[in-house]
């Protein structure tokens, strides 16, 4: 009787693992189950009502999809999340352009109402030193109506462009054809040009958007290129500015300048750039949990819903078991799935969040208020016949939304990181935030008080000169989105900080910051990122560093340390390759346990991996392999950019 029962569940075993290798295959082979499968929807249908489709599920969300034969871009992000503010950075991002567009149109073409005069205005006397004592007819008609054309685009345009979203895209009422869809996730994926992957801090937990990740990075060559993070905070930061902004200066518009009307002024741009910095500390914080989170990442902590590691699966078929075979089926195995998030996808994330800047059209988007108030100062000169001082003016607004205010805006975005930790009691929490929404403010304001220090046209033209010459340094550093890389300003500052010249509260700003995560001092008093010297030297006896001159590091280390390497990937001996970070080598040694021989297209790919801080690095050496061991010897030359990044 034993015997039998025990043939029995080993025969059930069997069954149920052949089930699973079945299931698995179907989804690690990227094809839809039939054609009809692969669907689509529009960006807007999952916008509609305020992304209603993301907070719950309507009747009839599947009859807004429609076949396709590709799909423009893979939305993946955790039901776990905030979804109101994952709406926010959605409506951002396909929305916002249009109604950035939408809204300065609208400001032009009041501002040509108003200088036609067949708007109504409050007739003031200019206190500009350009034109002190001229009665000019003032009105917030541009400011006013753009604000309102921007919110109302935002929130109703209707983008085109044809997404992949869970909740419309799978039937989510019939069982049958629900299933069908997720066995054909992988083929959603393969078939999707871009991948947006919307980012909160429980997106790295959760088991399925993990395999979402591995099928695009499986399934598209030079995958880091289609990607676009974004995390859910960056929303409210650049709305709550452009909010602030906006009602300050319809104050400024509307009201004289009185004291009362200067206080208003302050705490109605003061209480949005508040939210903003809340969310701008939020955002870094992210990043931080983020970047830790890939260091640290197995698939046996991310949580399934259907079980998690060492529980027992409570459903008929295990998503767990099934993910796993299909990770290893496209990866190998599923160790060199983590060491591939662990490093490639790390390294990815790294450069697009890791950065201070964000991307310079969402800067942008939040100095636009600016741009439409100066239309209507512009408009109030025009109207009384002072073309040439309208034409400064609208020079002026586009120097501060085009180049002065993301200066600003980065300057705070400076001290956001700096401020970003938490604090266990919450007024002292809050007291960080209202220093950097402080400093936003004073910067803001403090621009436009030095324009009343002008005195005539020339002297106007000039000082709009030197708010272009001081982002000059600010537009340098904003290179491209894939290129940026967290300290890109703190490598500017610690560039000028080593000459002898430099101020003493820049050196006392940037002690400071070296005492966070992101710098360290190195033995010569320089500022240089973490893990060159003291996580290297830890992680191996055989690295040796050399630095000459501040500038060059030489590195020697055994191959073992990284991973067995082709001969043939060495054959290239002057190959410019960026050098590994050390996080990256203590997790390459793991899968050196492995033993496993590498096309040289793989080695390649390994050797790619790099953390940003270095340009060049030159691979040399000689490679002697034997039955029972591969003894690699080089070295790597890197040249440290301590000046301005091109």
């Amino acid at each position: 009787m034993a015997d039998a029962s025990e043939s029995e569940s080993s025969c059930d075993r069997s069954d149920e693992d052949s089930f699973l290798d079945d299931m698995a295959g179907r989804v690690a082979s990227m094809e839809p189950v039939s054609p009809d499968l692969l669907r689509a929807t529009p960006a807007w249908q999952v916008l509609h009502s305020f992304g209603a489709a993301l907070r719950w599920t309507p009747k009839g969300l599947y009859e807004r999809s429609f076949p396709v034969n590709w799909i423009q871009v893979f939305w993946s992000h955790s039901w776990h999340g905030n979804n109101y503010m994952k709406t926010l950075l959605l409506l951002l991002l396909y929305n916002g352009p249009a109604a950035a567009i939408a809204a300065t149109i609208t400001a032009l073409l009041t501002m040509c109402l108003h200088i036609a005069g067949l708007l109504p205005g409050v007739l003031r006397v200019s206190t500009t030193p350009l034109d002190r004592g001229i009665e000019m007819v003032f009105g917030p008609w541009c400011t006013l109506s753009a604000g309102l054309v921007f919110v109302v685009v935002l929130l109703l345009w209707k983008s085109r462009c044809l997404v992949f979203f869970d909740q419309i895209c799978i039937d989510q009422t019939n069982p049958d054809q629900k299933t069908r869809g997720i066995i054909g996730i992988g083929a959603m994926v393969k078939y999707s040009q871009h991948f947006l992957l919307v980012w909160d801090c429980t997106y790295a937990g959760r088991l399925w958007c993990l395999l979402e990740l591995a099928a695009f990075l499986k399934s598209h060559e030079q995958p880091e290129k289609k990607v676009t993070i974004r995390l859910t905070a960056m929303a409210p930061c650049i709305l709550g500015i452009g909010f602030g902004l906006w009602a300050s200066m319809l104050q400024v518009l509307v009201h004289e300048r009185s004291a009362w009307d200067t206080l208003v002024l302050v705490l109605s741009r003061w209480v949005f750039l508040y939210m903003a910095a809340s969310y701008m500390r939020d955002h870094y914080r992210n990043a931080e949990v983020l970047l830790k989170q890939l260091s640290d990442f197995t698939i046996r902590d991310a949580a399934c819903h259907c079980c998690n590691d060492g529980e027992i699966c409570c459903a008929d078929v295990c998503d767990r078991a099934i993910i796993g075979r299909c990770i290893q089926s496209w990866h190998g195995s599923v160790e060199a799935f983590e060491v591939t998030i662990r490093t490639r996808v790390r390294q990815m994330l790294y450069r697009q969040l890791g950065g201070l800047l964000f991307p310079y059209g969402w800067q942008v988007l939040g100095a636009l208020p600016l741009f439409w108030s100066f239309a209507d100062l512009s408009a109030a000169r025009a109207r009384d016949g002072h073309w040439k001082m309208a034409a400064l003016v609208f020079l002026a607004g586009l120097t501060w939304c085009l180049f002065l205010f993301p200066f600003v805006f980065q300057a705070t975005l400076l001290l956001a990181n700096f401020f970003r930790r938490k604090q266990s009691h919450v007024w002292l929490d809050r007291l960080k935030t209202m220093v950097v929404a402080f400093v936003l403010a004073a910067l803001s304001f403090g621009g436009q008080w030095t324009s009343r220090l002008v005195e005539d046209a020339t002297s106007s033209a000039l000082w709009m000169m030197g708010m272009l010459a001081s982002e000059e340094a600010s537009m340098v550093l904003e290179a491209d989105e894939e290129e940026s890389c967290e300290g890109n300003l703190l490598f500017l500052l610690s560039w000028f900080a080593q000459e002898p010249r430099a101020a003493p509260w820049l050196r006392w700003l940037l002690r400071a910051e070296s005492r966070s995560d992101f710098w360290q001092r190195s033995e010569d008093g320089g500022l240089e990122p973490p893990g060159l010297r003291k996580d290297l030297r830890s992680a191996s006896g055989d690295v040796v560093f050399k630095r000459e001159c501040g500038r060059l590091l030489t590195v020697e280390l055994s191959a073992l340390d990284l991973c067995p390497v082709h001969e043939a990937a060495l054959a290239a001996a002057d190959a410019v390759l960026p050098i590994a970070p050390a996080q990256q080598l203590a997790m390459l040694r793991a899968e050196q346990a492995n033993r496993k021989r590498k096309t040289p297209q793989e080695a390649a790919s390994t050797t790619e991996l790099g953390n940003g801080w270095y340009k060049e690095v030159r691979i040399r050496g000689a490679v002697a392999t034997t039955q029972h061991q591969t003894a690699e010897r080089f070295s790597m030359l890197a040249c440290c950019p301590l000046r301005f990044p091109r």
